[in-house]
């Protein structure tokens, strides 16, 4: 400590304050560069793959369009919304799988919460590169019968009738809903077999191009793509396949903006909070902070004094209301329709306490303010669309999956609600 009391002298204090400004800067800097700063190659099928299975022209003529593009790479929640699509080309069949995983589906759900088109395309084309190589050397053709396969253990998941996905020679007399034609050329094309619930967006003398499923009650708006050769770098140049894209996305589903799934290509950054935080560019904030804790403790070690012993008044109530909600969830066990029902009058009171409702008021009389409210605001349909699902969920379905994937549903709008509160 100096003479006149103070821990640091002003030098050592700008030279301090000048370091984690700085380095605070070079993360921002840094983190917002992103996957752009290293431009590695890539050639499998996703948006930063120039090689011909990959669809970056996709990418960068949606920008020349003037949409907004984004890609999605982690499993929170989405930034999609009703003019914002979400854009699943040539996903990977091991992780489609898992995407129809309930414990693991975010893609459908937030389309859902969102009210966003869901545009999907299975994937078609296996590529083989040479190392560290931009392109592939070489490719073979998924066989059509394991593609939709895939596809039709994802319609079952949403409760959607299944397809067939046809090998034609050619496609001849190709139109859109508008009465629009375009000529398609794809090589070895696939067309989805027409049926009465696959409502044709774009449909060819040979099958349907582009097919779409309507919103549901528990599924999004639904695009399937048969090809993919009609987005991907080999194939998006080739015909009129621009013009039915710009047709389609922009005339017909008036987006201003898309968010392509890179998720699904196995592109997710899902690393450990350690591991990201020891990484670059997020070292530099990990080393500001703690740079700024020793400043504190250091400080504080002088200025207060040891700490205080005395734990603060109220401190255990959490592990008592812990204990309520554990001992109430077992006794309820195994009963998805009572668990929905109790988890939904629970949710409603916490969303009532968090908009200063008076706790006396019955669970009638809140649950009308608390509809009310969220009528009011955008997106305000989706709790409607959750207490209807309740009250039409039954036990003889022997559907547990679909009981949970309504609790995540309330539980994306609860804490949606609660954040925008």
């Amino acid at each position: 400590m100096r003479v006149d009391g103070s821990i640091f002298s002003k030098r050592v204090i700008v030279i301090l304050t000048t370091i984690s400004v700085a380095s605070f800067l070079l993360a921002f800097f840094f983190a917002g560069r992103g996957d752009d700063f290293f431009d590695s190659p890539d050639p499998r099928p996703n948006s930063y793959s120039v090689s011909a299975v990959g669809h970056r022209a996709f990418h960068d003529w949606a920008i020349k369009r003037g949409l907004e593009v984004r890609r999605r790479r982690s499993d929170m929640i989405s930034s999609a919304a009703p003019s914002f699509a979400i854009v699943s080309i040539a996903p990977s069949l091991k992780l489609w799988k898992q995407e129809v995983d309930p414990s693991m589906s975010t893609l459908e759900l937030d389309a859902f919460q969102a009210s966003a088109p869901l545009v999907i395309a299975p994937h078609k084309w296996s590529g083989v590169a040479p190392p560290n190589q931009r392109w592939i050397s070489a490719a073979r053709r998924e066989a059509s019968t394991n593609v939709f396969a895939e596809v039709n253990e994802f319609l079952v998941y949403l409760e959607l009738p299944r397809l067939a996905l046809v090998d034609v020679e050619t496609l001849t007399g190709c139109r859109d809903e508008m009465g629009n034609e375009y000529e398609v050329d794809i090589p070895r094309p696939r067309v989805w077999e027409p049926q009465e619930s696959l409502r044709p967006t774009v449909s060819c003398h040979e099958g349907v191009l582009i097919g779409n499923f309507p919103a549901g009650e528990i599924t999004a708006e639904l695009y399937l793509i048969s090809d993919p050769d009609l987005i991907n770098n080999h194939g998006i140049g080739r015909g009129e396949h621009v013009e039915m894209l710009d047709a389609f996305l922009g005339t017909q589903l008036q987006l201003t903006g898309v968010e392509i799934d890179e998720t699904l290509h196995g592109l997710s950054r899902q690393p450990s909070l350690i591991a990201a935080l020891l990484s670059f560019p997020l070292v530099f904030l990990t080393l500001q902070g703690l740079l700024t804790l020793a400043i504190v403790v250091w400080h504080g070690v002088f200025r207060f004094g040891a700490p205080s012993t005395t734990s603060p008044v109220g401190a255990g109530r959490g592990k008592e209301i812990l204990i309520d909600n554990a001992a109430n969830l077992l006794d309820l066990r195994g009963h998805s329709q009572a668990s929905l029902h109790f988890y939904y009058r629970s949710s409603l009171r916490l969303v009532g306490r968090t908009l200063f409702l008076d706790d006396d008021l019955s669970f009638a009389d809140l649950e009308k303010r608390v509809l009310n409210l969220a009528t009011s605001r955008p997106g305000g349909h989706v709790i409607h669309s959750i207490r209807r699902s309740i009250e039409n969920y039954s036990e003889a379905s022997r559907r547990s999956e679909r009981a949970v994937r309504i609790a995540r549903r309330l539980f994306r709008w609860r804490e949606r609600f609660m954040h925008d509160t």
